[in-house]
């Protein structure tokens, strides 16, 4: 089995200079662990970059995993404080990782297309929420589960 490691650049940021940082990291299989060092000869290791690639990177895998557990929890919530208890944590993770990809350590003044990114976002988050919040799409039916309820109470 080859097992892929070493060091790498990761969570590339703008300061307000316009100068840029950069965290160098250990990894395995391409996945941030350790944070080794700044990416540029004497500067000191900039926390925001180490933040912000945690965030692009493990990120993605905490919505990934959010996602499969509210889709799977969404047939037991039984309220709709359960549902939204199951769908807010995925909800909150995407503006996290969303928010990394497109404006933590990125100065608006330089970041073309800022207005036309702020829209993207809208439209990818906007039919997760609907999607999440509807009567479930079909993996939480209220009337069902009310009827599970009842049925126990019995």
């Amino acid at each position: 089995m080859v097992v892929i490691y070493g060091t790498r650049n990761y969570g590339t940021i703008q300061n307000e200079d316009g100068s840029l940082d950069a965290t160098q990291f250990f990894h395995i299989y391409y996945l941030p662990l350790i944070p080794t060092g700044s990416a540029y000869q004497g500067r000191s290791l900039a926390w925001r970059s180490v933040l912000v690639a945690y965030a692009r990177v493990w990120g993605i895998i905490a919505l990934i995993a959010t996602l499969a557990r509210a889709i799977g929890g969404l047939d037991h919530a039984v309220t709709r404080g359960g549902v939204l208890a199951a769908t807010v944590p995925p909800l909150l993770v995407a503006w996290v990782v969303a928010a990394a990809w497109l404006w933590i350590g990125k100065r608006p003044d330089t970041n073309a297309g800022f207005g036309l990114k702020a829209r993207m976002l809208t439209a990818l988050l906007v039919p997760l929420a609907l999607f999440m919040f509807g009567t479930v799409a079909g993996f939480g039916d209220l009337e069902k589960n009310r009827a599970r309820l009842s049925a126990l109470g019995d």
